[in-house]
Parts: structure tokens; C-alpha cells; sequence
């Protein structure tokens, strides 16, 4: 598919060109520039190219006579009907311009009175700076003509848009997001595709470099050149490449693709594992949109039997967390279900499910029964214990919630938290003494996290042992 650029303004002549040089600049840009044999072409009826005194030049790049539709004879019979074969033409190769011109297709016209150099307002146009610059120095400038003005241009991509100035034959290229697809580079990359396709791939790969110099914030020459540097055996360069394209991408639907197709070149390499580690990467920035999609991409690249066991687990999970930093709590919780359902022996997944459930989704008896499937499953800590404790003290079972507390100091006799915790739920059930007890290991274990609650407690404690309120 081809790329459309939107064109507003004009270059001026000095004044107007002469009848022949006009002609020739019209027919030069409705003619398909491709390579020929000098020779032979200089031997064929090219009147317009000589009524303006020009020579055919090296691989005819000033050749106009071709027929066929828009001159592109001996490239088959749907663009040259019962036309001649290529090598009979003198056509080296039609799929390439001559050399140092910058495509296949030279965008700028005079305009029908020779007084402006302009792009058609709308359509498919490609490298229009070096093509001005090209138009310069071999026609415009050797024919004693000036040429100025502005011209602004608007390419499909987000962003792809700028102007082009000319003053006193300078050609000045002010992108305003970028050197984007528009401006440059597509030759480069075209013919690069071309070689990537005949497994030239170190030849793909200099063009594909090119086209980056020239346009570096398109993305799908850095896409490529990714791509071309891996088959060289340069997996590292190459996914750095692939990153940059991704970050290059303007369009969201886009990015999450590439992201997708990274992921599965991971895959296909043996070093998808790479790819939880770069979620994680982005999710310690707190940037857990981006973080989302790759574990997203790492998911959907797994093979359909990893998904279903500790791998897809923990994909699961990175996703889940996620989408809690993105406040999407529903989905987060649908996430950890998920990695239940693929490892329900890793206690991973319960425990993100039961902290979610306990303290951003409201339901502290589901969170209970979460946590006793994470301790059923090896997490017998103190911390999982004191969580469990304040589920079931919030949930009002007082008495499950003091034993929880007791188990996590059993498993932890230096866990102040769970000391200050069984003093409140003590307290609740007016047992003073036994709270003082546990307020004042909690504060003699020092833990800034509840230190100053703790000597609060043991102040109400001691209140009530005097019979006080």
C-alpha cells in the first residue's frame, strides 16, 4: 500500500521557463526513472529530452521517450500492452532508478504556465527533498533559473508533517515530528525490502541503514533494519532496533503489533523468558501501560501448553499487577484468576488475588480464603499470617483472627505487626492485660510501622485495666 502526503504552496521561478524546458520537466516527472544501457537509449526517439538540450545521461537518467502507460514500457503487459521486453528497451533493471536518482517516481511539476515548481496537491510522493535538490542541480540552477519559496507538507502518520523552504537555491527540510516516512528514505528502504526478500541480507541491511540516516523517526526501517541485523547474528544490536521502531510507532494499535511480533522473534530465538524481565523492567518505572504490553506480547507468544502452567502463571500476574497500577482493578482480578487457573499450586497467583480483594476490592472474607490457599501452599510467613488476621478481624471473626496472629508470631517471634495486631483484636474482646502484653512487644521490637499505635494501644489498655474508658 502506498503512503499519501498532503502538499500546500509553491516554489516560484525567477521567471518563467521556456516552452521546451517546461515540457521537459512535465514529461521528466510522468516518466518511471529506471535504470538503462546509456548506449542503446541514446540511440531512441527522444525529441522532447533534445528540444531542451539535454544529454540522455548515465543510466538515461534524462531519458523521457519511454512508452507505455506513464513511460513505463517493459513492465509487462498491464502497463506496456504488446510493448517489448526489458532487455530489448535497454532497461537494466526496472525496479531501480538510475543512479542518484532518489526514486522511482520524481514528484515535482511546473505548473502549466512554467512560472512555479509544485507537488500535486494530494497523492502517493516520495523523497520530495532530494528530489528538489536533484531537480537544482542538474536542471533548474544549469539553466540559469532561481527558484524560491515554502512549501508545507502533511503525511498520513501522526506527526508526518512540516515544511520545505527554499531561498537562494538552499533547500531547507524543517520537520516539525520528526523526519518521518514522508521525507526520506523510501527508495533506500524499498530496495532494501527487495534484498531482504532475495536473503541478501547484508546488502538489505545497508539500505534498510540508510533509509534510518535519512528518516529516523519512521519506524519501519528501524523495524528492518532489527529484523536484517538478527539474521546477521546480531540479536542484541537487532532488538534494540526493534525497540526503537516500537517507541517510533505513532499509531497504538501499530506499537502493540510490532510489541507482539518482538515477542514472538524472543519466542522463536529460545529467549522469551526476556520477555517477563522487560515487563518487570517497565513496571519498577511505574510504567505499566507499556509494561502491560509486553507481558501481553510475552503471553501470546507462549506455546498453548506453556501458557497453561507456571510460565503463563506468571505473565499472568505481571499483567495483573499492571492493570491494578492502571487502576483497572476488575481486570486485575480477572488476571490472577487466570494464573490460578494455569498454576493453581503457585502461590503466587492467591496472594496478588487476596491482597487485591483486601485492600482496593472491599471483600475481606474472600481475601481470607485466599490467603489460606497461599499459606496452604507454602507461604506459612508471618507476614501471610498477619494479613490473614486483619481479613478476619475486618470480616468481625475476632476470635480466627486472634489465632492467625498467634500462628504468624509463632512463625516469627520478632514480626512486631503481628504483636500491635493481636493487642487490637485482644482489646476488642476485652482482654486488656493480654493486649498490654502484646502492645508493649510491639513497641519493645521497635518497628517504626506501628511504633506509635502501639503506645497508643497500650495507653487505652492500661485504662482499662484501671477500669477507665
Amino acid at each position: 500500500m502506498g503512503y499519501r502526503t498532503e502538499f500546500t504552496g509553491q516554489f516560484v521561478f525567477d521567471r518563467p521557463l521556456s516552452d521546451a524546458q517546461r515540457a521537459y520537466l512535465e514529461k521528466f516527472a510522468r516518466t518511471r526513472r529506471v535504470r538503462r544501457d546509456a548506449a542503446t537509449t541514446a540511440q531512441r526517439p527522444d525529441p522532447v529530452r533534445v528540444a531542451a538540450g539535454l544529454p540522455v545521461g548515465d543510466e538515461g537518467a534524462f531519458f523521457v521517450g519511454a512508452g507505455g502507460d506513464l513511460g513505463q514500457e517493459g513492465g509487462g503487459p498491464l502497463l506496456a500492452p504488446g510493448g517489448q521486453p526489458p532487455e530489448a528497451l535497454g532497461i537494466l533493471d526496472f525496479n531501480s532508478p538510475p543512479a542518484g536518482q532518489p526514486h522511482l517516481w520524481c514528484c515535482w511539476a511546473p505548473d502549466a504556465a512554467g512560472t512555479a515548481l509544485l507537488c500535486p496537491a494530494a497523492g502517493e510522493h516520495y523523497e520530495f527533498v532530494s528530489w528538489l535538490r536533484y531537480l537544482l542541480r542538474c536542471f533548474i540552477i544549469p539553466w540559469g533559473y532561481s527558484l524560491d519559496g515554502e512549501v508545507a507538507y502533511r503525511g498520513e502518520a501522526a506527526g508526518d508533517r512540516g515544511r520545505i523552504v527554499l531561498q537562494g537555491g538552499q533547500v531547507a527540510h524543517l520537520p516539525e515530528g520528526g523526519a518521518g516516512r514522508c521525507g526520506e528514505g523510501t527508495a533506500a528502504f524499498e530496495l532494501g525490502q527487495r534484498l531482504f526478500q532475495a536473503k541478501r541480507f547484508d546488502e538489505a541491511l545497508a539500505c534498510f541503514a540508510d533509509a534510518v540516516e535519512r528518516a529516523p523517526s519512521w519506524a519501519d526501517p528501524l523495524w528492518m533494519k532489527g529484523v536484517a541485523l538478527g539474521r546477521l547474528g546480531r540479536e542484541d544490536e537487532g532488538l534494540a532496533l526493534l525497540d526503537r521502531a516500537i517507541a517510533a510507532e505513532p499509531a497504538a494499535q501499530e506499537r502493540t503489533m510490532r510489541r507482539r511480533k518482538l515477542h514472538a522473534i524472543l519466542a522463536a530465538t529460545g529467549r522469551g523468558g526476556q520477555g517477563l524481565e522487560r515487563g518487570r523492567g517497565l513496571r519498577s518505572q511505574s510504567r505499566f501501560a507499556e509494561a502491560l504490553e509486553e507481558y501481553e506480547g510475552y503471553l501470546e507468544a507462549l506455546p498453548e501448553q506453556a501458557r497453561a502452567g507456571e510460565a503463563g502463571a506468571a505473565g499472568q500476574v505481571g499483567a495483573g499487577l499492571c492493570c491494578q497500577g492502571l487502576g483497572r482493578r476488575d481486570e486485575a482480578l480477572l488476571r490472577y484468576e487466570a494464573a490460578i487457573a494455569a498454576s493453581p499450586q503457585d502461590a503466587l497467583g492467591w496472594m496478588c488475588k487476596a491482597s487485591l480483594l483486601s485492600y482496593q476490592l472491599g471483600r475481606p472474607a474472600d481475601a481470607a480464603e485466599a490467603y489460606r490457599r497461599a499459606i496452604g501452599l507454602g507461604e506459612a510467613t508471618a507476614e501471610m499470617f498477619t494479613e490473614l488476621g486483619l481479613c478476619l478481624q475486618r470480616s468481625a471473626t475476632l476470635r480466627e483472627a486472634a489465632q492467625a496472629f498467634e500462628q504468624a508470631i509463632a512463625a516469627d517471634g520478632g514480626c512486631a505487626l503481628a504483636w500491635y495486631n493481636l493487642g487490637n483484636v485482644l482489646l476488642q474482646a476485652r482482654v486488656p492485660k493480654g493486649a498490654l502484653d502484646c502492645f508493649e512487644r510491639a513497641l519493645a521490637l521497635g518497628d517504626p510501622r506501628c511504633a506509635e499505635h502501639a503506645a497508643k494501644g497500650a495507653d487505652q489498655a492500661r485504662r482499662a485495666l484501671r477500669g477507665g474508658p
